[in-house]
């Protein structure tokens, strides 16, 4: 067998909206929704310059509830540049593109196999008429599948290196819809011949080598889209020598990198040396981000007495529109979404949250919100109504948002009684 290499990718999200973004900023609007194509530029390029064989995207392509026309066109041209270099793709569809709404969009050239939900077949894939690889696929049919479609997977043909490709959730997979649920010993415990020696998974939006023997990983989403999906994003290049020796590398390929930043202000004097330590904050960031465009948010925590000044909702915009402003040409673009306040009073909360008064109440109250799910569901609902719109961000709150809500609620209303 030959060697050869290869690029795993999945959840592009292409032409994803970013509802609301353009409220705060038109510029900054924009640039994010022309984020996730530069990303999956960027991955072209990758897959050029490395000399790849193959390409896998293993679903979630598209935002097809919000479908348009330039995503489509853009991923159209991308493959189009891959089939010039004489470099194969091999394509799923999962829960936001299914079969049943992406069918028809969009005519894909020669070197595009699109493995359908039933009826497929293992594809060899060849050099130069020597075979390299067998690759197999299921694509959804519809938004929802609940079925294991891991333990459908046909045995492959022996003496190749075999692929399958699957969007599923393999186990628990935190703030992801469990659709076509699986375990990871269906993927790894297979006996018998012809089981799959690497699995390219797609759904999850972090990436996660789930096990090495056999291969099984979520490469992640190639550009994150909120502060849910912070850190690098990109695909996995992998490598597969003559005697089927794989090396995966990951490689970033995101346009705009979300980041929470954390200020500790218990040691700091007042407002300025602040707002100092904020500049620092925010140029170690852009460094960390290289030549990327990047979305901040500001958390302030910590007990100390300027928590008092800064519970004046003035306060906060003074300081977010100073800092803006001189950060509205630097390049790479830089957004500052908000500065928020978690800081506390120096006393002594659990004393406090003991007392038989309106404050220890109110304290205990909010602790009890803060563990009750059906609570938080409730509050995710009111809130996400409320600053949905107003926010960088897509698709529903993350449950430490609420917590975090309900925190800064907490404090601003502790400063109020006590004094």
């Amino acid at each position: 067998m030959d060697a050869f290499s290869f690029i795993h990718a999945s959840d592009l999200h292409l032409g994803s909206p970013f509802a609301g973004i353009g409220q705060v900023s038109k510029e900054a609007g924009e640039f994010l929704v022309s984020s996730t194509l530069g990303a999956f530029d960027r991955l072209i390029g990758l897959a050029v310059s490395r000399g790849v064989d193959f390409v896998l995207f293993s679903g979630d392509l598209f935002d097809c509830a919000e479908r348009n026309l330039r995503a489509l066109l853009h991923f159209r041209n991308g493959v189009k540049a891959l089939e010039q270099k004489g470099i194969q793709v091999f394509i799923v569809h999962g829960n936001h593109d299914p079969l049943d709404e992406i069918s028809g969009a969009l005519e894909l050239p020669g070197n595009c196999h699109v493995f359908s939900w039933e009826n497929n077949k293992w594809k060899i894939i060849r050099k130069k008429g020597s075979p390299l690889a067998a690759v197999f696929g299921m694509s959804f049919p519809r938004r929802v599948v609940r079925d294991n479609l891991a333990r459908r997977i046909p045995a492959g043909p022996p003496g190749l290196f075999r692929i399958a490709m699957l969007h599923c959730t393999v186990g628990r997979q935190e703030g992801h819809d469990p659709y076509a649920p699986c375990a990871l010993s269906d993927l790894t415990a297979r006996h018998g011949k012809g089981e799959p020696d690497y699995w390219a998974l797609g759904h999850v939006h972090t990436r996660k080598v789930l096990s090495e023997d056999p291969f099984v990983i979520y490469p992640g989403m190639i550009q994150g889209r909120s502060f849910a999906e912070q850190g690098e994003k990109g695909a996995f290049l992998v490598r597969v020598s003559g005697d089927k020796e794989v090396t995966v590398g990951f490689h970033p390929l995101d346009v705009v990198r979300w980041q929470e930043i954390e200020i500790d202000i218990a040691s700091l004097s007042g407002p300025g040396e602040l707002m100092d330590q904020a500049w620092r904050c925010v140029e170690e960031a852009r460094k960390a981000a290289g030549a990327r465009g990047l979305v901040l948010r500001i958390f302030l925590t910590g007990r100390s007495e300027l928590s008092r000044q800064l519970g004046r909702q003035e306060a906060l915009s003074d300081m977010l529109s100073e800092l803006r402003d001189g950060l509205s040409d630097v390049e790479p673009p830089l957004w500052l979404d908000s500065i928020k306040n978690r800081s506390r009073r120096p006393i002594d909360i659990e004393t406090r949250r003991q007392a038989p008064d309106l404050v220890g109440m109110l304290l205990r109250q909010t602790e009890a919100m803060k563990r009750d799910p059906q609570l938080l569901e409730l509050a995710e609902k009111e809130l996400s109504a409320s600053f949905g719109k107003r926010r960088f961000m897509t698709g529903d709150m993350r449950p430490e948002e609420i917590a975090g809500l309900l925190e800064e609620a907490e404090t601003m209303l502790l400063d109020l009684l006590e004094e």
